[in-house]
């Protein structure tokens, strides 16, 4: 399992009530807290800027109801810089209870991203209309992820 989890692209961390049990290389690679330093912290007080706190909250609240949630949000790495991503969160079942969630983050990278990509990124590919990517500034949430087309 160890090596399924590692090969994934997207950050990936599994939280057990508010305690990091295990994040994946790319994680590291994203947030810049090796597994050792995330293991055993508050996934909020790692990588959630204080301005992000009711998303969080949110978040928590969406997984207490066992639902999935897409989110577009800014978090910080572990030198305090933005990092915009999209958040698939996902309870963790055992034996049917509720033991903790997974969560995954896909970067957005929009401000290094050329302008004709950032435009994909930022519009509906069929309608040319902005996406909820225009608005992840918003304190609601978006009900999904923006995707920008490959």
């Amino acid at each position: 399992m160890e090596d399924v989890l590692s090969s994934i692209p997207e950050a990936v961390v599994i939280v057990h009530g508010d305690r990091v049990l295990y994040t994946n290389p790319a994680f590291t690679h994203m947030f810049g807290y090796s597994a050792d330093e995330a293991e055993g912290a508050e996934l909020r007080e790692l990588i959630v800027p204080e301005s992000r706190a009711h998303e969080h909250a949110m978040l928590e609240m969406a997984l207490e109801l066992d639902a999935h949630r897409a989110t577009p949000t800014v978090r910080m790495n572990k030198d305090g810089e933005p990092v915009e991503v999209s958040i698939l969160s996902s309870a963790l079942q055992v034996d049917g209870a509720r033991v903790g969630c997974i969560l995954s983050f896909r970067a957005l990278s929009l401000g290094n991203q050329p302008d004709a990509d950032r435009n994909d990124a930022l519009h509906d590919p069929l309608t040319g209309l902005p996406n909820c990517a225009l608005f992840s500034r918003s304190p609601e949430p978006c009900a999904y992820p923006p995707v920008a087309p490959p």
